[in-house]
């Protein structure tokens, strides 16, 4: 006959470990309300001078117009004027930039 009581000890065990598992994870909601009171006002979140002035330069950037009308009506004026001119050697210098540049 098999010694069964090999067996039903192991489970015993596997069981007490668990449950000895799940007390200390359930530990800290167990606490006293002066000790969780103490972990709360000890949590803080303090942010840098550059992360600051990268909040404030952002909300520059989100209230600024994204198109610059000044500049549009100049350049319709010039093109209607015919006092356009376009740079044929530096568009193809900008052209040949961006595609180096993606390359690299």
């Amino acid at each position: 006959m098999t010694n069964i009581t090999n067996v039903t000890g192991k489970y015993e065990q596997a069981f007490l470990n668990e449950t000895t598992d799940k007390q200390r994870l359930d530990a800290p909601a167990t606490l006293p309300e002066e000790s969780k009171t103490e972990r709360i006002q000890d949590d803080r979140v303090s942010l840098s001078d550059a992360s600051r002035d990268m909040q404030t330069a952002k909300q520059a950037i989100a209230s600024s117009p994204d198109i610059r009308l000044e500049k549009i009506n100049e350049i319709k004026q010039a093109v209607a004027d015919g006092r356009y001119e376009i740079d044929a050697g530096k568009v193809a210098e900008k052209m040949i930039g961006s595609i180096i540049s993606e390359m690299i």
